[in-house]
């Protein structure tokens, strides 16, 4: 199977704007220094994953404003690290991840329409004649 392609819009806080398409969002070496840089796996953020389902679902309004607050922006801060290692590869930029939270205004991650072949898609058998 393919990898998705990912489109990943940055709006900066001097209001310039950058498109990068990609296939390596969230890849393993990301999830690696994801590790490294919170101190705990990807995969045990799953909660947040299901936070988000609350949210899309419309019954987050069960858990306390608090909670709500603070899974919200745990959760938005873990999608801008891998949106910053995406944009660290495509400028070979050393900025640290502090501070290019401080120039990121806004970021809005999308699938992005592929329409490279897939290798492993069936082809038509030959025929011997």
């Amino acid at each position: 199977m393919p990898l998705t392609k990912t489109r990943l819009t940055f709006i900066f806080a001097d209001e310039s704007e950058e498109v990068i398409e990609t296939k390596l969002y969230r890849c393993t070496a990301d999830e690696i220094a994801f590790e490294r840089h919170y101190g705990f796996t990807y995969g045990s953020t799953l909660p947040y994953g299901a936070y988000a389902a609350l949210r899309t679902a419309g019954s987050v309004q069960d858990l306390d404003p608090a909670t709500r607050k603070e899974l919200a922006s745990v959760s938005d801060e873990h999608a801008v690290y891998f949106a910053w290692r995406c944009w660290a590869r495509a400028h070979s930029d050393p900025t640290p991840f502090d501070a290019f939270i401080e120039m990121l205004g806004n970021l809005d991650v999308s699938a992005a329409v592929d329409d490279a072949v897939d290798p492993t898609a069936a082809t038509p058998a030959l025929s011997g004649g």
